[in-house]
């Protein structure tokens, strides 16, 4: 889960190899600049051949009192915050179950422009016609790979959605802002005077298909919030099926996500908190009002639907379909994390910056 600021903020990032895109600098206390970000490798094959992916984008999610959530169930949860203003501080988050490490100081909003990547693959050749036969079909469905992740940095991700607009959604918070949706969930592009929808009177909120998406069985894409880095860095995470702070979850091993940034919060220097519905709303709460639900509606504060079920499948899929059952991206989201990531609690992962696919910056606008 994650806290929001009210106020343009840094971001944070996964165990991903960052993609480096014209993102905000990184608005720590500091204010440096965003820094360059290292080439990535996702590759789209097809039928027309394949092409590397780059970009980057980012986010986050700040607090109207500078506090930041925390997701997760296992006392250090991701805290992301999102808000209006530029430059207030996370404070301390409270963490899963148990109260979480606290956030960090003031920042100031860079804004050094990382390099862009480009997007995926080349384009699907239609099939050849031979002479006095019938066209042929189109191409080969799409498949996107990514080479086993060397090296990186041990960390750990968490989960949160706390529907608020993330904090990379303001130009104060980066060169390069994210967009954010109203509260029927139409995207309202980049808008600084539209108020944080988790603060009295706000209208923007997060994007409903912000919710983590498949490309295969063991690639998927999405955002986070990740401190000390430029709004829209990408990172390739890779799960080792292992928590030091949850439930192990073998399945996972293996499988890996590339996530932008898009929001900032009171987590660890190695925390990802994944943007999953359901995954808690933390300290700040727009998901009432966005979705017309009770807090009861909502599961654990901190850890969501998974805090209240245990690893039961059948469970979480019923609060999701009562809390936002007629969300077809967030429903897809719900049923992303209990097939896909098989419901893991706090997953120990190890991470690297990457390039950010174009499907991740176009879903982003960032």
């Amino acid at each position: 889960m994650a806290v929001r600021l009210f106020g343009p903020l840094s971001v944070t990032s996964l165990y991903l190899i960052a993609c480096s895109s014209t993102v905000g600098g990184r608005n720590n206390s500091d204010g440096d600049d965003g820094q360059d970000a290292a080439t990535g490798g996702v590759q789209v094959d097809d039928a027309g051949g394949a092409s590397g992916s780059g970009g980057t984008s980012a986010g986050g999610h700040s607090t109207a009192g500078g506090q930041s959530n925390v997701s997760g169930e296992s006392g250090i949860g991701g805290g992301s915050s999102s808000g209006a203003g530029p430059g207030a501080g996370g404070g301390p988050g409270a963490g899963g179950d148990g109260p979480g490490a606290g956030g960090d100081g003031p920042g100031a909003g860079g804004d050094g422009p990382g390099a862009g990547g480009v997007g995926g693959g080349g384009p699907t050749a239609g099939g050849a016609s031979n002479s006095g036969g019938e066209p042929g079909s189109g191409g080969a469905p799409e498949v996107v790979t990514l080479p086993d992740l060397q090296g990186g940095q041990n960390g750990f991700a968490t989960r949160y959605w706390d529907c608020c607009k993330p904090s990379c959604g303001w130009t104060g918070n980066s060169s390069n802002p994210v967009d954010s949706c109203d509260i029927n969930d139409n995207n309202i592009g980049v808008n600084d005077e539209a108020r944080n929808g988790c603060e009295s009177g706000g209208t923007a909120y997060t994007c409903n298909n912000w919710a983590p998406w498949s490309k295969s069985d063991t690639l998927s894409y999405g955002f986070v919030a990740f401190n000390g880095v430029p709004c829209g860095t990408c990172y390739q995470i890779r799960f080792s099926g292992t928590s030091s702070r949850g439930t192990p979850t073998p399945g996972i091993e293996g499988k890996q996500m590339v996530v932008q940034v898009t929001n900032i919060g009171g987590i660890e220097g190695d925390q990802f908190d994944i943007l999953i519905p359901g995954g808690g709303v933390g300290l700040l709460n727009g998901c009432s009002t966005q979705w017309g639900v009770s807090n009861n509606d909502l599961g654990a504060q901190y850890g969501g639907f998974r805090s209240v079920c245990g690893a039961d499948a059948g469970c979480i899929q019923n609060m999701c379909q009562n809390a936002f059952g007629d969300s077809p991206d967030l429903m897809a989201g719900c049923e992303w994390y209990t097939d896909w990531l098989q419901m893991a609690d706090n997953p120990d992962i190890r991470f690297q910056q990457i390039d950010c696919p174009q499907e991740i910056l176009d879903r982003s606008g960032g």
